[in-house]
């Protein structure tokens, strides 16, 4: 496919991955297709690597298969090989507990597990199959993603191909990716950011750069030799990548776009960015695992703290009340989406989905974000539902503190929760990472100039090293054991 057809595609062509990557690897058989640590893959090798992969799951008669592999070129091939045989690709973390992973493993049920022990045994007795993939229902099951499992069990979430397919018509529409881009993709393919970025890019054509590892000086490096264009990561990737690029004196010129997910991106960070990517535009978008994109904006620097932009093509966005009813523009209530992107639902104890415990209105579904939208459709996000808590009858959504906290100077991060309290219901406590000297005064008067008195936290302490979950997001429930175990300093 030409990159003006790419351009013209609408959704009543919407090509399957396998396809799309067949006309690739016949029209561009040697560009690169994807670099991952000393691995290089062309089009054409990744293909047929990929057909390796399908040769293996059709001869097991597999439907789904459970994956546990560091980042590298294979977990990628195996990715797009089970999408010609429409097998299921639960992907699993090796760094989770052996128990966790033999918790999933009873509830997924797979047909078969890849991992560095088994994978050299599968691919060494494949034969590659014909280069015509076999028809398959693209609404059925493709992808079983997890949470990131740093406390109890993660949470399956299965996803079908079609909500990728759409997905990127969307974000095509949206960012006008080009074939010549060059994508940078940061993080373990555990989580579906990273994994989404790689194949993104290579359903676009692109060439693909997985970081393997995330070593900042090294990946800084890599990003300057293979000349990225296209940047996928979290807030706390890109601060470690602008840190390291301030100590060693350099510049991404190359890099036309960053964007950024996983959690809210701060805007004092906007200078450090322009500094270092000098030719960038950047970008945040929200979503969740089971929503998949709902809005995006362009990070400019005047925005309020709590904006995440408008809806992505072909998503509906509505705002009800306890009573399943719209709300006013500006007025906060629960979250609900309409798209082609929603999930199947959550693998439940008998390894199938299930959308038990997800609330739907007309088509509409929630996963307990709080949030509004103002006179011109922009979403806003007040909270999550499950980190609500009052004090003295008021509802305090946490995050609009830490968004107030993030934004001083010198605060790198920034946990709040509500602590019982006799008087008030609940005191608020606040968690920070500090990067740079502050008075406790100095902060308490800052906060009052964006936050109301009854939003300014009681208690400060400090964490020094401040826990993140696989994905690169705060792990809150370590960081509340650390606080419950006094293990943490109080700031004075």
């Amino acid at each position: 496919m030409s990159p003006g057809m790419w351009q013209k595609m609408t959704k009543n062509q919407i090509e399957p991955i396998h396809s799309r990557l067949r006309q690739i690897a016949s029209a561009s058989p040697e560009k690169h297709a994807i670099i991952s640590g000393g691995e290089r893959l062309t089009y054409e090798q990744f293909f047929n690597h990929s057909r390796q992969w399908a040769s293996v799951f059709k001869k097991h008669n597999c439907k789904s298969v459970a994956v546990i592999l560091t980042n590298g070129t294979q977990l990628p091939c195996l990715f797009v090989g089970a999408t010609f045989v429409g097998v299921n690709v639960c992907i699993l973390s090796p760094d989770w507990p052996a128990g966790q992973i033999e918790i999933l493993l009873k509830r997924i049920r797979p047909d078969m597990i890849v991992d560095e022990n088994t994978i050299s045994e599968f691919l060494g007795s494949a034969e590659i199959l014909p280069v015509q993939a076999e028809e398959f229902d693209i609404d059925a099951a493709f992808y079983t993603g997890f949470t990131s499992g740093s406390s109890s069990i993660p949470k399956g979430f299965v996803r079908d191909q079609r909500s990728w397919l759409e997905s990127f018509l969307s974000d095509q529409e949206y960012f006008s990716f080009k074939e010549g881009d060059i994508f940078f993709v940061m993080g373990s393919l555990t989580h579906s950011l990273p994994l989404y970025g790689v194949i993104r890019g290579l359903y676009l054509g692109a060439t693909v750069y997985l970081a393997n590892g995330f070593h900042t000086r090294r990946l800084l490096q890599d990003c300057v030799d293979c000349t990225a264009t296209v940047i996928y990561g979290t807030p706390t990737q890109y601060r470690a990548l602008l840190d390291q690029a301030n100590k060693d004196g350099v510049q991404l010129k190359s890099v036309r776009m960053t964007l950024s997910a996983g959690s809210k991106f701060p805007d004092k960070w906007l200078e450090d960015m322009g500094a270092v990517f000098s030719h960038a535009k950047h970008f945040e978008f929200f979503g969740t695992s089971e929503l998949s994109y709902i809005s995006a904006r362009e990070i400019k620097g005047q925005d309020p703290q709590n904006l995440v932009g408008l809806p992505m093509p072909s998503v509906e966005v509505r705002i009800l009340d306890e009573e399943g009813e719209t709300v006013p523009a500006g007025e906060i209530g629960e979250i609900y989406v309409k798209s082609p992107f929603l999930f199947q639902g959550y693998v439940g104890d008998t390894g199938v989905a299930t959308r038990i415990g997800c609330r739907f209105k007309d088509g509409f579904l929630s996963v307990g974000d709080r949030g509004h939208l103002d006179t011109e459709g922009q979403l806003y996000i007040d909270g999550r539902m499950d980190r609500l808590f009052q004090v003295s009858g008021r509802n305090i959504h946490p995050e609009a503190i830490e968004a107030a906290l993030s934004e001083i100077a010198g605060i790198e991060a920034a946990m709040v929760f509500g602590v019982e309290d006799k008087l008030r219901e609940n005191r608020i406590v606040a968690i920070l990472k500090i990067s740079a000297p502050l008075k406790l005064r100095n902060i308490r008067s800052q906060l009052r100039d964006t936050l109301p008195p009854y939003m300014i936290p009681t208690d400060y302490f400090i964490c020094e090293d401040w826990p993140l979950t696989h994905s690169q997001k705060t792990d809150f429930p370590k960081l509340k054991k650390l606080y419950l175990a006094n293990k943490l300093r109080r700031y004075l």
